[in-house]
């Protein structure tokens, strides 16, 4: 904020001394106000990453501050996790019972909504490649296609485990439109980079819900992760291309 001559917000109150009933606020309360403040922390943190286009220094600086938020989850979740201080929801119940490891109906939920929306970009994106002109456009969205591709199969072999039923997967042969001029690759390149920062925003409430299965977190982590790389290195190429829209620069002066 001192580098930029951005003015910042008051400090809080320095502390006194004060005696009081000291069980009327419990260490179980504080955990969980403190594991409350951090989830809401990380979305606000997401938040910020989708709004910092012009400086890709402070966008950087967000992005090792999600990563440090996620651990810090983490870890708090499983010290509350030891203590017995964190309420686990209904379980799924249609996992077979020769499967170890259990999930709650909201982990179920939320691989189910995952893969749906996979399934979804996977269609969308083979739609795109069919009428996309500019080569560079292409080989990004190949890309990305590959990784949707390789999420999906991995939240399938989820679904799978646990008996979860699976959706409709997208059609193996896309028919292109006759023509490719009704809609432009910029057009279409914002229009995936929403889906990118919606797919982020999905990430982080399923790794917010999902307290009770620790790999099924982890596993939700792990995409959000890839989630915003991949997001920075688009956003940086659609800013080479000049196909984002110009946002207001701040002045100091």
């Amino acid at each position: 904020m001192e580098q930029y001559q951005v003015r910042s917000p008051d400090r809080n109150r320095l502390p006194s001394n004060w005696s009081g009933n000291t069980e009327s606020f419990r260490d179980e309360l504080i955990g969980h106000t403190n594991l409350r403040f951090l989830q809401e922390h990380l979305e606000n943190t997401l938040r910020v990453i989708r709004t910092s286009v012009t400086n890709d220094g402070i966008r950087a600086f967000f992005l090792r501050n999600l990563k440090l938020t996620l651990d810090y989850i983490d870890l708090l979740l499983n010290y509350l996790k030891i203590k017995g201080w964190i309420e686990i929801g209904p379980y799924y119940l249609n996992t077979p019972a020769n499967v170890p490891d259990k999930i709650t109906a909201s982990d179920a939920g939320n691989l189910w909504d995952h893969l749906t929306y996979r399934y979804d970009n996977i269609r969308k994106t083979n739609l795109y490649l069919s009428i996309t002109h500019d080569f560079d456009f292409k080989v990004i969205l190949n890309k990305g296609l590959d990784l949707l591709n390789h999420q999906a199969e991995i939240l399938e072999q989820e679904c799978q485990k646990y008996g979860i039923s699976l959706p409709k997967r997208p059609p193996e042969v896309v028919i292109s439109p006759v023509g490719t001029d009704y809609m432009c690759d910029d057009q279409m390149y914002r229009d995936i980079l929403q889906g990118l920062q919606a797919a982020a925003m999905m990430h982080a409430e399923a790794s917010k819900q999902c307290i009770h299965n620790d790999r099924i977190r982890d596993l939700f982590k792990r995409m959000l992760l890839n989630e915003v790389h991949f997001y920075n290195i688009f956003l940086k190429y659609g800013k080479q291309k000049g196909w984002l829209h110009a946002a207001p620069v701040y002045r100091s002066t």
